[in-house]
């Protein structure tokens, strides 16, 4: 189990440090000569003789003809438009955060219930300290930058609240001022407002987006479960 706590640390201290994605990513191609009138002979031709290295070169060889036609570079720009609108949808970005809540709140518990049952052996505890708070770091570092849409005027809040709820709890257990099986118990309301919480973003998404908000909330389910797999 240690292997797969340290594996979720580095996946933790990953997204903390990447926090929420704010723009498509750009490739930028440097020392390539203009091709706006060449053939896709013409291209592979070019590419024959190798060029002597150089700082800073970029070698492109066998371009596809159908790459570098307007129809193509119009369909690209469409996707990262698309890309881009759904990246900075305030319901889907307040949504992921939610979602982090809940994962960050299903690791609390499932390692408590882990220590109840005497499942936690030499460093499996400090290491799963430090992923709770690089995950905790990542959500909190998110929900700053959070402005819920209409549509989650109510579950935002409630979301936030369990979320501050359910770190406070985490801070006794680390100051010892709550055992384990305390925990547990402390928990189990504020998963449930999170939850219901989420259930109601679920539907928001699934109006906007014409999806089944059951699919979501089965999505969800699975996230917890393969949280759950850590510890068995």
């Amino acid at each position: 189990m240690r292997a797969r706590l340290i594996g979720l640390m580095v996946l933790a201290f990953m997204l903390a440090a990447c926090g929420a994605p704010t723009a498509t990513p750009t490739v930028v191609v440097a020392n390539v000569a203009p091709a706006s009138t060449a053939t896709a002979a013409g291209l592979e031709a070019s590419a024959t003789p190798a060029p002597a290295a150089t700082d800073a070169l970029l070698v492109v060889t066998k371009f596809v003809e159908a790459s570098a036609t307007p129809a193509a570079t119009d369909a690209a720009d469409e996707a990262e438009a698309a890309i881009g609108a759904v990246l900075g949808d305030p319901l889907l970005r307040t949504y992921r955060v939610m979602v982090s809540m809940q994962v960050n709140a299903t690791f609390l518990a499932d390692t408590a219930k882990a220590t109840v049952a005497g499942e936690m052996e030499g460093d499996d505890l400090p290491v799963s300290v430090l992923v709770f708070g690089a995950l905790t770091q990542s959500v909190d570092e998110d929900a700053v930058d959070v402005t819920p849409p209409p549509e989650l005027a109510a579950a935002w809040p409630a979301a936030l609240a369990a979320h501050e709820g359910i770190k406070r709890v985490s801070g006794q257990w680390l100051l010892q001022q709550l055992s384990a099986a305390e925990v547990l118990t402390a928990l189990t309301p504020l998963q449930a407002d999170l939850e219901a919480a989420l259930v109601a973003a679920d539907n928001a998404v699934a109006g906007t987006y014409h999806v089944q908000a059951a699919s979501l909330t089965e999505y969800r389910a699975r996230v917890t479960l393969a949280l759950e797999k850590l510890f068995e």
